[in-house]
């Protein structure tokens, strides 16, 4: 079945091996639509400048098909958590909808077909505000395609303008929503929701930056659902020492690549989430780990030893 391709955001920095590979799969795509956002080089990395550059003047060359390009290249550095949800916004006020990628995250015409159909069928539902192309499980739940979902993954996902306005970068309602009846409804399981109540807390006072998280947070508050394929449709090759966030943990979440035939089989169920599902995805992304813990005791001693030592 064909379809038409959404416009798709590309949002990079300074790996060009690693946007080669996404701008390669991209071509066999072929959006008619693409939008490429850069972050700027980092002052004190020196490297940056010329890698930086070699990324923008890579991706400019790579389009060689039939394609709209928008562009939006920083001169100077945001991080990731500041760019990603600036070059979301700038897209959003652009396209009604699309496909949204980060660097090392690697698609085919299995998503974009998905997500194609999805953006269309869930376009005035606004509860459902996500469509992640990522599934981390061994199982299927269901025989549909996709199931409802708390947990937005967002190793490639696809949204719309109209749920993104409700992106809050400032955490300002987890006192509130954390004390609500809604919050309970959608993570019922008490393990889970005293996790996201430290970690919310620690996130809103600066202890981490990831702005994936308050898009998880944003859609919980805004009352909406994330889409999850049954089978994984994404691959990402940017693990390693100089990714932001995919250091380690290559193959624990890595998962072969499938393709569903469109058109896809819907779910006949209300919009509620999946919570035997979401347990097994908290359990394989969110649970903390022995090895986690052990390396975080670790820390702690070294700096008693480093304190102790001045």
């Amino acid at each position: 079945m064909s379809f038409n391709c959404p416009p798709i955001l590309v949002v990079f920095f300074n790996r060009p091996d690693v946007l080669r590979q996404n701008l390669r799969a991209l071509s066999r795509i072929a959006p008619k639509q693409l939008f490429l956002a850069c972050d700027g080089p980092r002052e004190r990395v020196p490297t940056d400048h010329t890698r930086v550059e070699e990324c923008q003047r890579l991706a400019l060359e790579m389009v060689d098909w039939d394609c709209k390009v928008e562009t939006m290249f920083a001169e100077r550095n945001h991080g990731c958590d500041t760019w990603v949800p600036e070059a979301v916004s700038w897209f959003f006020t652009r396209v009604a909808s699309g496909i949204i990628l980060e660097d090392d995250c690697v698609i085919n015409g299995a998503f974009a077909g998905f997500a194609a159909e999805l953006l269309e069928k869930y376009r005035d539902e606004a509860r459902v505000m996500n469509i992640s192309a990522a599934n981390f499980q061994n199982k299927t739940w269901g025989e549909r395609d996709y199931y409802f979902s708390a947990y937005p993954s967002n190793w490639g996902w696809a949204s719309w303008a109209r749920a993104w306005k409700y992106y809050d970068d400032n955490l300002v309602q987890v006192e509130h929503f954390i004390n609500t009846p809604r919050f309970s409804s959608l993570i019922a399981d008490s393990v889970q929701r005293r996790y996201w109540i430290r970690f919310y807390r620690a996130l809103r006072f600066g202890k981490y930056t990831y702005w994936d998280s308050k898009w998880v947070l944003s859609i919980w508050a805004a009352g909406g659902l994330s889409v999850t394929p049954n089978q994984n449709m994404v691959t990402n090759v940017g693990f390693g020492g100089d990714a932001t966030h995919t250091k380690h943990d290559q193959d624990r979440l890595q998962r072969e690549i499938h393709h569903p035939t469109l058109p896809l089989r819907h779910p006949h169920t209300a919009l509620a989430p999946c919570h035997a599902a979401d347990e097994a995805h908290f359990n394989v992304i969110y649970r903390p780990r022995l090895m986690g813990r052990l390396m975080r005791i670790k820390n702690l001693m070294l700096g008693l030893f480093h304190r102790v030592d001045q």
